[in-house]
Protein backbone atom coordinates (compact mmCIF):
# COMPACT_ATOMS: atom_id res chain seq x y z
CA UNK A 1 0.00 0.00 0.00
CA UNK A 2 3.21 2.26 0.74
CA UNK A 3 4.30 1.50 -2.49
CA UNK A 4 0.99 2.48 -4.23
CA UNK A 5 0.25 -0.89 -5.49
CA UNK A 6 -2.36 -2.41 -3.04
CA UNK A 7 -5.86 -1.74 -2.30
CA UNK A 8 -5.52 0.05 1.30
CA UNK A 9 -8.46 -2.34 2.25
CA UNK A 10 -6.13 -4.91 1.82
CA UNK A 11 -3.57 -3.92 4.43
CA UNK A 12 -6.97 -2.72 6.73
CA UNK A 13 -8.19 -5.50 6.72
CA UNK A 14 -5.36 -7.39 8.36
CA UNK A 15 -6.40 -5.53 11.67
CA UNK A 16 -8.62 -8.33 13.22
CA UNK A 17 -9.26 -8.37 17.10
CA UNK A 18 -9.69 -11.52 18.81
CA UNK A 19 -13.02 -11.00 21.36
CA UNK A 20 -10.69 -10.44 24.31
CA UNK A 21 -8.65 -7.97 23.14
CA UNK A 22 -9.76 -3.81 21.94
CA UNK A 23 -7.58 -1.37 19.74
CA UNK A 24 -5.82 -0.13 22.83
CA UNK A 25 -4.29 -3.54 23.59
CA UNK A 26 -3.45 -4.78 20.31
CA UNK A 27 -1.97 -1.56 20.15
CA UNK A 28 -0.22 -2.24 23.05
CA UNK A 29 1.28 -5.52 22.07
CA UNK A 30 1.37 -6.06 18.11
CA UNK A 31 4.66 -4.96 16.64
CA UNK A 32 4.21 -3.70 13.08
CA UNK A 33 7.68 -3.02 10.43
CA UNK A 34 9.00 -2.49 7.17
CA UNK A 35 12.33 -3.65 7.75
CA UNK A 36 13.77 -7.10 9.01
CA UNK A 37 17.19 -8.76 8.31
CA UNK A 38 15.93 -12.14 9.84
CA UNK A 39 12.75 -12.07 7.37
CA UNK A 40 13.71 -14.70 4.84
CA UNK A 41 10.39 -14.77 3.29
CA UNK A 42 11.56 -12.00 1.08
CA UNK A 43 14.18 -12.69 -1.77
CA UNK A 44 16.18 -10.60 -2.38
CA UNK A 45 16.27 -8.92 1.54
CA UNK A 46 16.39 -5.11 0.38
CA UNK A 47 15.54 -1.99 2.57
CA UNK A 48 12.29 -0.74 2.15
CA UNK A 49 12.25 2.14 -0.92
CA UNK A 50 15.01 0.17 -2.47
CA UNK A 51 12.87 -0.63 -5.47
CA UNK A 52 13.12 2.76 -6.73
CA UNK A 53 15.74 4.05 -4.33
CA UNK A 54 13.79 6.66 -3.16
CA UNK A 55 14.93 7.97 0.27
CA UNK A 56 11.37 9.88 0.42
CA UNK A 57 9.56 6.71 0.20
CA UNK A 58 10.55 5.93 3.81
CA UNK A 59 8.62 8.84 5.19
CA UNK A 60 5.57 7.06 3.93
CA UNK A 61 6.08 4.31 5.69
CA UNK A 62 7.02 6.13 8.38
CA UNK A 63 3.78 7.21 8.22
CA UNK A 64 2.03 4.40 8.17
CA UNK A 65 4.23 2.62 11.24
CA UNK A 66 3.64 5.30 13.67
CA UNK A 67 0.00 6.22 12.59
CA UNK A 68 -1.53 2.16 12.23
CA UNK A 69 -2.52 -0.14 15.14
CA UNK A 70 0.74 -1.12 16.62
CA UNK A 71 3.99 -0.63 18.07
CA UNK A 72 6.26 0.95 15.25
CA UNK A 73 9.61 -0.77 14.64
CA UNK A 74 11.66 1.97 12.58
CA UNK A 75 14.21 -0.19 11.21
CA UNK A 76 18.24 1.47 12.09
CA UNK A 77 18.62 4.03 9.20
CA UNK A 78 15.27 4.32 7.88
CA UNK A 79 15.22 8.16 9.20
CA UNK A 80 18.04 8.84 7.49
CA UNK A 81 16.66 7.68 4.12
CA UNK A 82 19.02 4.87 3.57
CA UNK A 83 17.83 2.43 0.94
CA UNK A 84 20.91 -0.05 -0.04
CA UNK A 85 23.19 -0.04 -2.71
CA UNK A 86 22.96 2.19 -5.43
CA UNK A 87 21.81 0.42 -8.99
CA UNK A 88 24.48 1.10 -10.64
CA UNK A 89 26.75 -0.68 -7.91
CA UNK A 90 24.27 -4.10 -7.51
CA UNK A 91 25.93 -6.23 -10.50
CA UNK A 92 29.24 -7.06 -8.51
CA UNK A 93 27.88 -7.27 -5.16
CA UNK A 94 28.48 -10.74 -3.85
CA UNK A 95 25.35 -12.61 -2.97
CA UNK A 96 23.07 -9.79 -4.20
CA UNK A 97 19.57 -11.28 -4.68
CA UNK A 98 20.35 -14.69 -2.59
CA UNK A 99 17.82 -15.69 -0.06
CA UNK A 100 19.98 -16.80 2.65
CA UNK A 101 21.53 -15.47 5.36
CA UNK A 102 24.45 -13.68 3.96
CA UNK A 103 21.74 -11.60 1.96
CA UNK A 104 20.90 -9.74 5.14
CA UNK A 105 23.96 -7.61 4.67
CA UNK A 106 22.48 -5.88 2.33
CA UNK A 107 20.02 -4.87 4.80
CA UNK A 108 22.49 -3.87 7.31
CA UNK A 109 23.95 -0.64 5.78
CA UNK A 110 25.42 1.52 8.42
CA UNK A 111 25.56 5.14 9.14
CA UNK A 112 28.81 4.36 10.76
CA UNK A 113 31.70 2.59 9.69
CA UNK A 114 35.38 1.22 11.44
CA UNK A 115 38.60 3.05 10.08
CA UNK A 116 39.16 -0.29 8.04
CA UNK A 117 36.31 -3.22 7.25
CA UNK A 118 36.80 -6.96 8.25
CA UNK A 119 37.46 -8.56 4.64
CA UNK A 120 34.29 -9.97 3.50
CA UNK A 121 33.93 -13.17 5.81
CA UNK A 122 36.90 -12.50 7.61
CA UNK A 123 37.17 -11.53 11.19
CA UNK A 124 40.40 -9.36 10.60
CA UNK A 125 40.54 -5.71 9.25
CA UNK A 126 42.02 -4.90 5.63
CA UNK A 127 44.19 -1.77 5.70
CA UNK A 128 44.02 -1.28 1.98
CA UNK A 129 40.47 -0.78 2.25
CA UNK A 130 39.25 2.70 3.76
CA UNK A 131 36.42 3.11 6.28
CA UNK A 132 32.72 3.38 5.17
CA UNK A 133 29.25 4.75 5.94
CA UNK A 134 26.67 3.67 3.94
CA UNK A 135 26.69 1.63 0.65
CA UNK A 136 28.25 3.90 -2.40
CA UNK A 137 30.25 6.17 0.29
CA UNK A 138 33.93 5.73 1.76
CA UNK A 139 34.99 7.33 4.70
CA UNK A 140 31.80 9.15 4.62
CA UNK A 141 29.51 8.90 8.03
CA UNK A 142 26.01 10.19 7.41
CA UNK A 143 23.76 10.79 11.08
CA UNK A 144 22.46 14.17 9.98
CA UNK A 145 20.15 16.04 11.59
CA UNK A 146 19.76 17.95 9.06
CA UNK A 147 18.55 15.72 6.54
CA UNK A 148 14.80 16.05 5.06
CA UNK A 149 14.01 12.36 5.72
CA UNK A 150 15.16 12.83 9.14
CA UNK A 151 13.57 15.86 10.03
CA UNK A 152 10.46 14.94 8.29
CA UNK A 153 10.22 11.99 10.14
CA UNK A 154 10.70 13.31 13.60
CA UNK A 155 8.02 15.61 12.84
CA UNK A 156 6.09 12.42 12.74
CA UNK A 157 7.41 11.27 16.24
CA UNK A 158 7.08 14.38 17.98
CA UNK A 159 2.95 14.42 16.72
CA UNK A 160 2.14 10.95 18.01
CA UNK A 161 3.95 11.82 21.05
CA UNK A 162 2.34 14.72 21.71
CA UNK A 163 -1.11 13.16 20.81
CA UNK A 164 -2.29 9.94 22.57
CA UNK A 165 -5.06 9.35 20.05
CA UNK A 166 -2.15 8.69 17.28
CA UNK A 167 -1.06 5.42 19.55
CA UNK A 168 -4.20 4.66 21.76
CA UNK A 169 -6.88 4.96 19.83
CA UNK A 170 -9.46 2.92 17.34
CA UNK A 171 -8.32 2.60 14.21
CA UNK A 172 -11.05 3.67 10.42
CA UNK A 173 -9.93 3.50 7.09
CA UNK A 174 -11.78 6.56 5.82
CA UNK A 175 -13.70 6.72 2.07
CA UNK A 176 -12.24 9.05 -0.55
CA UNK A 177 -14.62 11.79 -2.28
CA UNK A 178 -15.43 11.36 -5.89
CA UNK A 179 -16.36 13.86 -8.48
CA UNK A 180 -19.72 12.83 -8.42
CA UNK A 181 -20.03 13.69 -5.10
CA UNK A 182 -19.86 9.88 -3.66
CA UNK A 183 -17.66 8.56 -1.15
CA UNK A 184 -15.95 5.31 -2.05
CA UNK A 185 -12.83 3.41 -0.54
CA UNK A 186 -9.74 4.70 -2.01
CA UNK A 187 -8.09 2.59 -4.86
CA UNK A 188 -4.43 1.53 -4.86
CA UNK A 189 -2.37 4.63 -5.51
CA UNK A 190 -4.88 6.70 -4.45
CA UNK A 191 -4.73 8.69 -1.14
CA UNK A 192 -4.98 7.11 1.47
CA UNK A 193 -7.01 8.86 5.13
CA UNK A 194 -7.84 6.96 8.57
CA UNK A 195 -9.08 7.87 11.64
CA UNK A 196 -7.39 7.40 15.04
CA UNK A 197 -10.24 8.11 17.63
CA UNK A 198 -10.14 7.64 21.45
CA UNK A 199 -13.17 9.36 23.71
CA UNK A 200 -13.96 12.84 22.11
CA UNK A 201 -10.35 12.35 19.74
CA UNK A 202 -10.48 12.05 16.46
CA UNK A 203 -7.01 12.44 13.84
CA UNK A 204 -6.68 12.13 10.43
CA UNK A 205 -3.92 10.37 9.13
CA UNK A 206 -3.57 11.22 5.07
CA UNK A 207 -0.93 9.90 3.07
CA UNK A 208 -0.42 10.49 -0.55
CA UNK A 209 1.33 7.41 -2.13
CA UNK A 210 2.30 8.59 -5.58
CA UNK A 211 6.28 9.67 -6.49
CA UNK A 212 4.98 12.16 -9.14
CA UNK A 213 1.44 13.99 -8.41
CA UNK A 214 0.24 16.50 -5.49
CA UNK A 215 -3.63 15.47 -4.89
CA UNK A 216 -6.39 17.10 -3.44
CA UNK A 217 -8.41 14.52 -1.29
CA UNK A 218 -11.75 14.63 0.86
CA UNK A 219 -12.08 12.53 3.45
CA UNK A 220 -14.93 11.48 5.80
CA UNK A 221 -14.24 12.21 9.31
CA UNK A 222 -16.68 10.74 12.01
CA UNK A 223 -19.76 12.52 11.75
CA UNK A 224 -20.81 12.58 15.64
CA UNK A 225 -18.08 13.75 16.76
CA UNK A 226 -17.72 16.36 14.40
CA UNK A 227 -21.42 17.47 13.93
CA UNK A 228 -20.24 20.89 16.35
CA UNK A 229 -16.95 20.74 15.42
CA UNK A 230 -15.20 23.20 12.62
CA UNK A 231 -12.23 22.72 11.75
CA UNK A 232 -9.54 19.87 12.31
CA UNK A 233 -6.03 21.55 13.08
CA UNK A 234 -2.89 20.32 11.44
CA UNK A 235 -0.21 18.78 13.74
CA UNK A 236 2.16 17.23 10.93
CA UNK A 237 2.66 17.81 7.55
CA UNK A 238 6.07 16.47 5.77
CA UNK A 239 5.73 18.64 2.97
CA UNK A 240 6.21 21.86 5.21
CA UNK A 241 9.69 20.37 5.28
CA UNK A 242 11.93 21.95 2.66
CA UNK A 243 9.02 23.62 0.98
CA UNK A 244 5.52 25.41 0.90
CA UNK A 245 1.97 24.05 1.81
CA UNK A 246 -1.41 24.87 1.84
CA UNK A 247 -1.14 23.23 4.95
CA UNK A 248 1.24 24.33 7.53
CA UNK A 249 1.27 23.11 11.10
CA UNK A 250 -1.00 24.90 13.39
CA UNK A 251 -3.07 25.55 10.66
CA UNK A 252 -6.69 24.26 10.21
CA UNK A 253 -9.21 22.39 7.60
CA UNK A 254 -12.83 22.96 8.06
CA UNK A 255 -15.28 20.59 8.65
CA UNK A 256 -17.90 20.59 6.26
CA UNK A 257 -21.22 18.91 5.82
CA UNK A 258 -22.39 16.45 2.53
CA UNK A 259 -25.41 16.62 1.57
CA UNK A 260 -26.09 12.75 3.09
CA UNK A 261 -25.83 13.94 6.38
CA UNK A 262 -21.55 12.86 6.20
CA UNK A 263 -18.86 15.56 7.98
CA UNK A 264 -15.52 15.30 5.85
CA UNK A 265 -12.63 17.60 5.35
CA UNK A 266 -10.61 18.47 2.08
CA UNK A 267 -7.03 18.27 2.27
CA UNK A 268 -5.53 20.58 -0.68
CA UNK A 269 -2.97 19.45 -3.02
CA UNK A 270 -0.66 17.15 -1.07
CA UNK A 271 2.78 16.82 -2.17
CA UNK A 272 3.75 13.54 -3.91
CA UNK A 273 5.07 11.01 -0.64
CA UNK A 274 3.71 13.19 2.10
CA UNK A 275 1.64 12.60 5.04
CA UNK A 276 -0.31 15.05 7.22
CA UNK A 277 -2.25 14.60 10.42
CA UNK A 278 -4.78 16.77 11.87
CA UNK A 279 -6.43 16.58 14.78
CA UNK A 280 -10.11 17.97 15.78
CA UNK A 281 -9.18 19.09 19.49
Amino acid sequence: MAEGRAAPEELFGRFTLPLDLSHRALGSRYVSMLDDHDNLAIAPQLRFGMAESSPERTVVGAGLLLFLLGIPCLYYGMEQGLTGPEPEERGWLPGWGVRDLAGDIYLREAMFGPEHPRELGGHAPDPSTPGFGPFGTSGHHVFDQDNEVYQRVRMLLRARAAHPVLSAGRQYLRALGRADGSFTAPAAGEVVGWSRILAGDEALCVVNPSATESRTARLHVDAGLNATATAFTVVANTAEVGGATKHPVGSTVPVLPSPDGARYVEIQDLPPLSVLVAVNR
